[in-house]
This record gives structure tokens, C-alpha cells and sequence, in this order.
């Protein structure tokens, strides 16, 4: 019992003692101050890590908007497109109607002209 406790108390030279010369206290000492250095380090990650995560979530915001944004033009190009293929083909049927009013009877390819949007 007596010889474990020396070997786990055994001085070691001067010259690598911290402070009050006791190496137990000395070790603690390098333990703690090297623990304070890692978490200022983690606390400076931390914060740089936040501040890129709120950068990131700005972007977010601003990108969803932007996509609201496409969403909604692109449905009333849609709207339009679709409104003159209806126009266009009326235009057509009211040509064929006029045509068969005036005595042709059918459509006629070299004669009348419509134009087709696809």
C-alpha cells in the first residue's frame, strides 16, 4: 500500500514542477488550463459555426421567395399560353365557318390561311 502510494506521488525533477512544486497540483493545473483552451477554441467554432448556419437560413428565406416568385410566373405565362391556343383555335373554327357560309363548303388549304400555335 505504502509503495503504491509513493510511486503515484513520486516527485518528479524540479525543473518540471509548476508553481507550488507539487506534481499532483501541477498536473490538475495543465489539465484544466489545457481544458479552458479547448473550449474557448469550441466556443469560437460554435459561434463561427452559428453565424454561417444564419447566413444559411437567410438564403433559405430568400431563395424560397424567389421560388414563390418563378411559381407564380410561370403558372400566368402558362394561363396565357393557354388562353391564345384557345383564341387560335376558335379563330379556326370561325374560319371554316365562314368559308362553308360562303358556298366553298370545306376548308380550303390554298385559300385560307390560319395561324396554329403549338
Amino acid at each position: 500500500k505504502n509503495n503504491r502510494r509513493t510511486s503515484v506521488t513520486a516527485t518528479p525533477p524540479r525543473s518540471s514542477t509548476i508553481g507550488n512544486g507539487n506534481p499532483t497540483v501541477d498536473g490538475l493545473t495543465s489539465s484544466l488550463s489545457t481544458a479552458r483552451e479547448e473550449i474557448a477554441s469550441l466556443q469560437t467554432e460554435h459561434s463561427q459555426t452559428r453565424e454561417r448556419m444564419d447566413a444559411l437560413l437567410e438564403q433559405k428565406k430568400a431563395d424560397a421567395l424567389e421560388h414563390e416568385r418563378v411559381l407564380e410566373k410561370f403558372g400566368k405565362l402558362k394561363t396565357a399560353l393557354l388562353g391564345e391556343r384557345e383564341k387560335a383555335g376558335l379563330a379556326e373554327d370561325r374560319a371554316n365557318h365562314a368559308e362553308a357560309l360562303a358556298g366553298k363548303g370545306c376548308y380550303n388549304n390554298e385559300k385560307t390561311q390560319v395561324l396554329h400555335l403549338n
